[in-house]
């Protein structure tokens, strides 16, 4: 009876160990299978947060980008405008001392080829003026065009640094292997400095560089005026001699 008691009890005991060990694997299964859920729906929402922030960069960088061109166009404009007016002030100047000098040499002089040659004159030195301003007017279109083109290819060329700067930095900062981190930072620096010399160019035709992973720290300057921008008053006219009264 002892034996037969004893029996039944680790018979018992064994099945109360299996039903407790199947217990604890189905509580670990279940702890797994949370865990695994838990890490994916942190990975979904890290990488819906790089989304948003990488879809936030670009908006940002469309915005600062066309801020750029439209007052890179406006200083071009403006330039064009008092360059012109400059223009338009010395062929007035031009006009005036000539209808001075044609009205002292009347004084001297009757004679209609006389007045018939000052007045061709005043007609050559007026159509060279006007050729000059259209000109020079020209030649501030082409600068501007120019100047845009450049603007967007350097652009695009401190964007795509400043995303493999980023992308680097990711994966050097998702990586243990030693090796590897070597590489990427040897890359990382490639790109910084691909992304410092972007923007050296840009800050040299007066656009502001790129902001960004490889950006220079502090985002550097931009505070230049366009280039074609910035203004200029009227040239000062020829100086005359003392005591010429033909001299306006």
């Amino acid at each position: 009876m002892a034996s037969i008691q004893d029996i039944l009890r680790d018979a018992q005991v064994r099945e109360e160990e299996e039903k407790l060990a199947v217990q604890r694997r189905a509580e670990d299964e279940e702890r797994a299978r949370l865990d695994g859920i838990r890490r994916e729906q942190e990975a979904a929402e890290a990488r819906l947060r790089a989304e948003e922030d990488e879809r936030q960069r670009k908006s940002h960088e469309e915005q600062r980008r066309q801020a750029e061109l439209v007052a890179l166009q406006e200083a071009t404009i403006t330039k064009a405008k008092m360059e012109a007016e400059a223009q338009a002030r010395l062929a007035e100047i031009a006009k005036q001392q000539e209808h001075e000098r044609n009205l002292a040499i009347v004084k001297n002089d009757a004679g209609k080829k006389r007045i018939t040659a000052i007045a061709g004159g005043i007609g050559v030195v007026a159509l060279l003026i006007a050729v000059g301003g259209g000109i020079m007017v020209k030649k501030a279109n082409d600068d501007k065009v120019r100047i845009e083109r450049e603007v967007t290819e350097l652009r695009g060329q401190a964007d795509k640094a400043e995303a493999d700067a980023k992308r680097l930095r990711a994966e050097r900062d998702n990586t243990k292997d030693p090796e590897k981190i070597a590489e990427l930072e040897r890359k990382l620096k490639k790109a910084e400095e691909d992304a410092k010399a972007a923007a050296a160019k840009l800050s040299d035709r007066g656009a502001k560089p790129g902001v960004g992973g490889g950006a220079p720290a502090g985002g550097g300057g931009g505070g230049g005026v366009p280039a074609g921008g910035g203004g200029g008053g009227p040239k000062p006219g020829p100086k005359c001699p003392p005591g010429d009264p033909m001299c306006g």
